[in-house]
């Protein structure tokens, strides 16, 4: 639909280039005006398009920020019982985990235990980085969408002022047109 909108406003603009290549006249004057109306509000549908898009995406985004706030608020809490592992483990002396077992195996799965405690840990911090890094750029992404939606909405503004001032002085041709073309031309 976009870009069915920008054609048409291209037809108009070359139309609106055609009707000022012909000569000055009342008629010309007002093709010109209506050419010029008709391009900018199909300007402004084209940006108000785009503002939808651009709405929707700003949707999706909020929505993917959410997911990763929640999946680093989980990857927090398992750095969290890693670490509360981890000390647990360090608390001991060697001596003391070598004397609770009651066999060599036991010490050695209590050993690559802490091991993969250690993995896990190092796991979750990368993990954790990651998400963070994500969640940032997805902010950073989201704001640039936002301003970009801003934009698109300032200049509609400024279309809708130029289709009323232009359409002010497609009246004022017209009055004229009906009253005298010779001495206008």
């Amino acid at each position: 639909e976009l870009n069915q909108v920008e054609a048409d406003a291209a037809a108009a603009q070359s139309q609106l280039s055609a009707a000022q290549g012909q000569s000055a006249s009342l008629s010309r004057d007002i093709a010109v005006l209506d050419a010029k109306i008709k391009t900018a509000q199909l300007n402004i549908k084209a940006k108000n398009l785009l503002i939808q898009t651009l709405g929707n995406d700003i949707t999706d985004k909020q929505n993917h920020i959410v997911d990763l706030e929640a999946h680093i608020a989980k990857g927090q809490q398992t750095l969290a019982d890693l670490l509360r592992k981890t000390n647990e483990t360090d608390q001991r002396s060697f001596s003391q985990i070598l004397l609770t077992q009651s066999s060599i195996s036991g010490f050695f799965h209590d050993i690559d235990t802490f091991q993969s405690v250690q993995e896990g840990l190092q796991s979750a911090f990368d993990t954790l980085r990651s998400d963070q890094t994500e969640t940032e750029t997805e902010k950073q992404n989201l704001d640039a969408r936002r301003n970009a939606e801003l934009d698109a909405r300032h200049t509609i503004q400024v279309e809708q002022a130029n289709i009323a001032a232009d359409q002010a002085q497609q009246k004022t041709l017209l009055a004229i047109s009906k009253g005298n073309e010779k001495s206008y031309s």
